[in-house]
């Protein structure tokens, strides 16, 4: 089974994708009013998937602070840039993770795709050139990912003295944020375990092909 990890925007896959993460949003979140179809953030931001053949089955939503504009948790609270200072954002560029959504219906374990998705997020959001990678979550999702991504050669930490506001929708769920510096000297081929490929052609790369 070959996943195919990559930046899109095929009507028809982001079409999957937003269906997904509203099923998945109200499923395992207890968001019963969710609405997972695209909205303004989706047009003015990158959409990675993980697809088998055609089929969908993980997307995430990167918000780049290119073009001067703010990512969208800032625009809910002060800028990034004078809360944390000392990772010069003015002059590195960073963005922010958001709608995360992976299905559990695959023959792939859900901890192993789970993790290379992740992996893959950062290498991607890097070759976007971004530094930083913001998330907000839970702690026991804060916990897994400084786990996950320490494992694989990246800083990632919590910003504990940062203030956040939450997502109207998103109200009653933990609104902690945290930060994962890209830069990493490890090749993705060194670290998957799919058989599975990394198309960077909307970035104008070729293709990495990882077994």
């Amino acid at each position: 089974m070959h996943v195919v990890f990559e930046i899109t925007k095929d009507a028809d896959l982001l079409k999957q994708y937003f269906e997904l993460r509203e099923k998945t949003f109200k499923k395992v979140l207890g968001l019963r009013e969710f609405d997972g179809s695209k909205d303004v953030h989706d047009e003015q931001a990158d959409i990675l998937i993980a697809r088998i053949d055609d089929c969908v089955i993980g997307g995430v939503r990167i918000y780049g602070n290119h073009y001067q504009q703010q990512i969208p948790l800032e625009q809910l609270t002060s800028e990034l840039t004078s809360q944390l200072p000392n990772l010069s954002l003015a002059t590195n560029g960073y963005c922010q993770w958001m709608r995360l959504t992976l299905t559990a219906e695959t023959s792939i374990p859900f901890n192993e795709l789970h993790r290379e998705f992740s992996l893959a997020l950062a290498h991607f959001s890097n070759k976007l050139g971004y530094r930083y990678a913001f998330c907000v979550s839970s702690k026991i999702h804060q916990r897994l990912y400084k786990r996950l991504f320490s494992n694989h050669g990246y800083n990632h930490w919590g910003c504990e003295n940062v203030t956040i506001a939450s997502e109207e929708e998103f109200d009653d769920l933990e609104h902690l944020l945290s930060v994962t510096d890209l830069s990493c000297n490890n090749e993705p081929q060194e670290r998957m375990s799919l058989q599975a490929s990394y198309h960077l052609n909307s970035l104008n790369l070729e293709p990495v092909c990882l077994t």
